[in-house]
C-alpha cells in the first residue's frame, strides 16, 4: 500500500504540473483598466519592462541583440528585427510574444530571473501604448549607486589579526583599517584607498588577513576585496659615529633625534645633522630628546644629565636610587623608568637648581623598565614595558 500511494502521488502530482504548463502558454486576452488617462511610457510601461524584460535586454545583456532600454532602442531591434511598430500592435514583435500570441513565448517559464508572465492587464497597457504611437523618450538604464559612507558613530571592529612578527595589530574600524604598532606607542597609520580619499572601504571591513611576510594586508568588505602592499623602508639620515653606538632617541613629535656613542659622543638633529659634542659619559643607559630638540636627556649610574644645547657645559644633575633603563620628556617634564620597575616623574620648580621629583611613582612589575612610549594621540597616555609585558598607564599625563 505505501508504494502505491506514491505512484499515485507523483502521476497527480505530473498532471497538475502539466496543466500548469499549458496554461501559461496560451495567449493572454487584454484586459482594459479605466486609468482617467492616457497610459504612460515612464509610468505604465517601464515598470513592467523593469519587472519581466529588462534582465536579460539591456545595453550589458542583449538576449537576441535586443535592448528594451528605450522605446528608440525598441525600434531598432535585434535579430527579429524592429520590437515594436507604433500604431499596430498586431504586427509588433514585443507585443505578440509578451501576449504569448507568437513564440517564443516571453518571458520564458520558468527562468531565473523571477520573471513572470504578464497580467491582462499589463497586456492591455502595453498594447495601448503601442497603439498611441509608442511614444516615450526615457530611458531605463540602471541609475548609477550613489554612495555615502556610514555614520562616525557607527566603528564596529567585525575583523582583526595579529601580523605574522608581532609587532603590529591590524583592525577594521567600521570602514577604516588602522595598523597599531606593539612597540611604538606612536605608530599607528590608517589604511586609506586614493579613491575614497578618507576611507579604506565605503562599507564596513568584515574580514582582514596578513601574508606570513607581513607586507601584504587583505581586506574584504561588501563583495570587495582589496590588498595593500606595505611599502619598504626608506633611508632618510646617515649619522656617521666614530665608534659603536650605544644609546638613541627620538622626541616625542619625532622631528629630532639623538645619537650616543661608546666614547660618549653625542649626536643630535632633524633632517641635517645640528650639534656633535663630547659628553664625557661612556656608560649612557637611556637617552632623550625635547620636541625643540634644544635639550637633551642622558642616563648613566645613578645619575640623569639634563644638558641645554646651547649651553653644553652647564648641564644638570639628578641622583636617582636606581639606574634609569629608559627615557623620555614630556612638555617640560622628564619621566624615568628605572632597574626597580618603578617610573619616576621629575620637574624643575621655578628658581629651583636643578630636577626634582614628582610624588608620581607608577610600578606595576618588579623588573626593570626597559622601554618607554608616550601616547600623544587621545587619549594622551604612557606605556611601560617589562620584559614580556606592557603596562597601559592611561591619561594621568597632562595635555597639550
Amino acid at each position: 500500500m505505501k508504494y502505491n500511494s506514491v505512484i499515485i502521488l507523483a502521476v497527480a502530482t505530473t498532471i497538475s504540473v502539466g496543466t500548469t504548463l499549458q496554461a501559461d502558454e496560451k495567449p493572454i486576452v487584454p484586459a482594459e483598466i479605466k486609468l482617467g488617462r492616457k497610459v504612460s511610457y515612464s509610468q505604465d510601461i517601464v515598470p513592467i519592462l523593469k519587472k519581466n524584460c529588462i534582465a536579460c535586454h539591456n545595453a550589458k545583456t542583449k538576449e537576441g541583440d535586443l535592448n528594451l532600454e528605450s522605446p528608440q532602442l525598441m525600434l531598432t531591434g535585434g535579430d527579429s528585427g524592429a520590437s515594436i511598430e507604433p500604431g499596430k500592435p498586431d504586427d509588433s514583435y514585443l507585443y505578440l510574444v509578451a501576449s504569448r500570441t507568437e513564440e517564443p513565448l516571453m518571458p520564458p517559464l520558468p527562468n531565473k530571473m523571477n520573471a513572470h508572465k504578464l497580467t491582462s492587464q499589463e497586456v492591455w497597457k502595453l498594447r495601448r501604448w503601442i497603439e498611441l504611437g509608442a511614444k516615450g523618450s526615457a530611458s531605463i538604464g540602471r541609475t548609477p549607486l550613489k554612495w555615502i559612507n556610514p555614520a562616525k558613530n557607527l566603528s564596529p571592529i567585525y575583523s582583526l589579526t595579529l601580523t605574522p612578527q608581532d609587532d603590529y595589530i591590524v583592525s577594521g574600524i567600521g570602514n577604516r583599517i588602522e595598523v597599531i604598532s606593539l612597540t611604538d606607542a606612536n605608530d599607528r597609520q590608517s589604511l586609506v584607498d586614493p579613491e575614497l580619499k578618507t576611507y579604506a572601504h565605503r562599507d564596513f571591513v568584515n574580514a582582514i588577513a596578513v601574508d606570513p611576510t607581513g607586507k601584504f594586508v587583505a581586506s574584504a568588505g561588501y563583495r570587495t576585496v582589496k590588498i595593500w602592499e606595505r611599502s619598504e623602508p626608506q633611508l632618510v639620515q646617515t649619522v656617521p659615529a666614530s665608534s659603536p653606538i650605544i644609546s638613541t632617541a627620538r622626541s616625542n613629535n619625532g622631528q629630532f633625534y639623538a645619537v650616543v656613542n661608546q666614547a660618549g659622543k653625542v649626536s643630535t638633529g632633524n633632517d641635517k645633522p645640528v650639534a656633535n659634542w663630547d659628553s664625557g659619559l661612556t656608560q649612557v643607559s637611556a637617552t632623550a630628546v625635547d620636541d625643540l630638540g634644544k635639550t637633551v636627556t642622558l642616563a648613566t649610574g645613578n645619575e640623569i644629565r639634563i644638558i641645554d644645547l646651547q649651553k653644553p657645559a652647564e648641564a644638570l644633575t639628578v641622583a636617582v636610587t636606581s639606574p634609569v633603563h629608559s627615557l623620555i620628556f614630556w612638555d617640560k617634564k622628564i619621566i624615568s623608568g628605572h632597574a626597580d620597575g618603578v617610573v619616576r616623574v621629575w620637574h624643575r620648580p621655578e628658581g629651583a637648581a636643578t630636577y626634582v621629583a614628582e610624588g608620581t611613582e607608577l610600578k606595576k612589575h618588579k623588573t626593570a623598565v626597559s622601554k618607554l612610549e608616550l601616547i600623544t594621540t587621545a587619549p594622551v597616555g604612557l606605556i611601560a614595558f617589562q620584559r614580556m609585558a606592557w603596562f597601559h598607564f592611561g591619561t594621568w599625563l597632562p595635555k597639550y
